[in-house]
C-alpha cells in the first residue's frame, strides 16, 4: 500500500509539472488533457492516503466541472467559447448544446452538480464521524455503478457525434474514482472511517433506514437542496444574461463580430427570405433542424426581423449528418437531411417559414411520418411535397448551401453573417439576436464601429 501511495503521489506531481510546462508553451489542448489527468491523479493520490478526504476532493472536482458546463450552457448563446472548445475533435460547446445535453429541459450538468454535492457532503459527514452513515459505502457503490453506466452512454453519444467534451471526460474519470472508492470501502470499511462501524444487514436494509442508518435520507435531502438552489441560480442568470448590453461603446460592440474565417458569403438566390427585400441590413443564417440552439437563436432572429423593417433574413441549410453533408464525420442528426429537403420543398409551395417553425418546435419528432404530419397541418400538397423531396435538384440545393458553408469554414450551427454594417462587406456575428440588434441599432444611430478583426484562432 505504501508503494502505491508513493507511486500515485509522484505521478500526480509529474502530471502537474507537465501541465505547467504545456501552459508555458501555450498548448491549450495539451494543458486541458494534462490538467484533467492531473486532477484524476491528485484525487487518486489523496484517496490512497485517506480514502474519505480523497473521495470528497474528487466530488468537489466534479462539482466544479458541472458548474462550468452549466454556465456555458447559457453563455454559449452569447457567442462565448468554452475553454475546452479547442478543435473540431474536442469541442465542449457542441456537446454541451446538443439535444443530449438536457434532460426534461434541464441541463444534465445541473443534475451532476446536485449528485456530486450529495456524495461529497455525505462523505465528509462520515469522515468526521457525524450522523449514522454506516451504509454510505453501499449507497455510493450503487451510485457509482449508475454514474459510470451513464458516462458510458454519454461517451457513446460523443462517439456518434464525432466530437468530445473534455470536461465531460473529466467527469467520466471522477465517476470511475467514485466507483473504485465505494468498492474499496465496502471491502475494507476502515479505509473510509476507522471510528465508525459499517452498516449491518443488506443494501435493502440500508435503503429502508433499518438500524437507524441515515445514509439515504441525508444524501437525498442534501442533493435535492443543492439541486433546487443551483436551478434557481441558473434560471436567474439565464433571465438576467445580457449578451450585447445596451451600451453604444464601439469597443464593447466589436466583441460581437469578426471577419469570416475565409471567403465571403455567396447568395445563390434560392434562399428563403423573411422581411423587407430592400432592407439595408441582411442577415444570413446557417442552421440544422435538429440543433437545439439553432431553434432558439433562429426564433430570436425571426422576431428581430419582424420587429424591424430595416432587416432581412435569409436561411441556408447545414445538416449535421454525413448522409448529405460530406464535411461532417458522422450521422450526428439522422433526420436533418430530410428535414432540410422538406423545408426547401415547402418553400416551393410558399410555406417554408411555417414548416421551418414547426420543425424547430418539434425537434424530437422529425421522422418522415412526422414531417408529413406537420406538412398536413400547414395545408401542403403532400403528394407534391414527397415528389419534390425525392428529386435530385432538391438535394442539390441543400448541397449548395453546404458547399458555401464549407467555403466559409463553417463547421457548426447556428452561424450568422450580417451585411450592412460595413457597406457590402460581410461580418460573422455572435449567434444571439440581442447581439445582432445591438450592432444594427448602434450603426443606425451613427456609431462608428471598429474595423472587424480576424476570426478567433482555433486549433485543428
Amino acid at each position: 500500500m505504501r508503494a502505491l501511495r508513493i507511486t500515485l503521489t509522484v505521478l500526480a506531481a509529474l502530471a502537474l509539472t507537465v501541465t505547467a510546462v504545456l501552459g508555458l508553451q501555450g498548448s491549450q489542448t495539451g494543458v486541458l488533457i494534462a490538467g484533467i489527468g492531473s486532477c484524476w491523479l491528485v484525487c487518486a493520490a489523496v484517496m490512497s492516503w485517506d480514502l474519505g478526504w480523497g473521495l470528497a476532493l474528487a466530488m468537489v472536482a466534479g462539482m466544479g466541472a458541472s458548474a462550468y458546463l452549466a454556465n456555458q450552457h447559457i453563455t454559449v448563446l452569447c457567442g462565448d467559447t468554452s475553454i475546452c472548445s479547442v478543435s473540431e475533435t474536442f469541442d465542449c460547446d457542441k456537446v454541451n448544446t446538443s439535444s443530449y445535453s438536457e434532460l426534461f429541459g434541464i441541463p444534465v450538468a445541473l443534475y451532476g452538480l446536485g449528485f456530486y454535492f450529495a456524495a461529497a457532503y455525505a462523505t465528509v459527514m462520515r469522515r468526521l464521524g457525524r450522523g449514522k452513515l454506516g451504509g454510505l459505502s453501499r449507497v455510493l457503490l450503487v451510485a457509482g455503478l449508475g454514474s459510470v453506466a451513464y458516462s458510458a452512454l454519454l461517451a457513446w453519444v460523443s462517439h456518434t457525434m464525432g466530437t468530445w467534451c473534455l470536461f465531460c471526460i473529466s467527469m467520466y474519470g471522477i465517476n470511475a474514482l467514485l466507483l473504485a472508492a465505494a468498492a474499496l470501502s465496502l471491502r475494507t470499511p476502515s479505509l473510509l472511517l476507522p471510528e465508525q462501524p459499517p452498516a449491518s444487514g443488506s443494501f435493502g436494509g440500508t435503503l429502508m433506514g433499518m438500524g437507524g442508518d441515515r445514509t439515504v435520507p441525508v444524501m437525498l435531502v442534501s442533493g435535492i437542496v443543492a439541486f433546487v438552489l443551483v436551478i434557481a441560480i441558473y434560471n436567474g442568470r439565464k433571465q438576467n444574461l445580457d449578451c450585447a448590453g445596451d451600451s453604444m461603446d464601439p469597443a464593447a460592440l466589436a466583441e460581437n463580430y469578426h471577419l469570416p474565417p475565409k471567403g465571403t458569403v455567396e447568395l445563390s438566390g434560392h434562399e428563403p427570405q423573411l422581411g423587407n427585400p430592400s432592407a439595408p441590413y441582411l442577415i444570413v443564417e446557417w442552421a440544422d433542424y435538429a440543433c437545439p440552439w439553432c431553434a432558439k437563436a433562429g426564433a430570436g432572429a425571426k422576431d428581430l426581423v419582424r420587429d424591424n423593417p430595416d432587416i432581412q433574413l435569409r436561411f441556408k441549410h447545414y445538416p449535421l449528418s454525413n448522409k448529405c453533408n460530406e464535411f461532417v464525420g458522422s450521422d450526428m442528426h439522422p433526420t436533418a437531411c430530410e428535414a432540410a429537403r422538406a423545408t426547401t420543398c415547402a418553400g416551393q409551395q410558399g410555406r417554408f417559414w411555417e414548416l421551418n417553425d414547426l420543425l424547430f418546435k418539434n425537434q424530437s419528432y422529425q421522422s418522415s411520418d412526422d414531417i408529413r404530419f406537420m406538412a398536413k397541418q400547414i395545408n401542403l400538397d403532400l403528394d407534391a411535397l414527397e415528389t419534390c423531396i425525392a428529386e435530385p435538384i432538391t438535394a442539390q440545393i441543400v448541397k449548395t448551401d453546404i458547399a458555401q458553408a464549407d467555403a466559409l469554414d463553417i463547421s457548426g450551427t447556428p452561424t450568422f453573417f450580417i451585411k450592412g454594417l460595413f457597406g457590402d462587406r460581410w461580418v460573422q456575428v455572435r449567434s444571439r439576436p440581442e447581439a445582432m440588434k445591438a450592432l444594427i441599432d448602434a450603426h443606425a444611430a451613427g456609431v462608428e464601429l471598429p474595423e472587424p478583426g480576424p476570426a478567433p484562432a482555433r486549433e485543428h
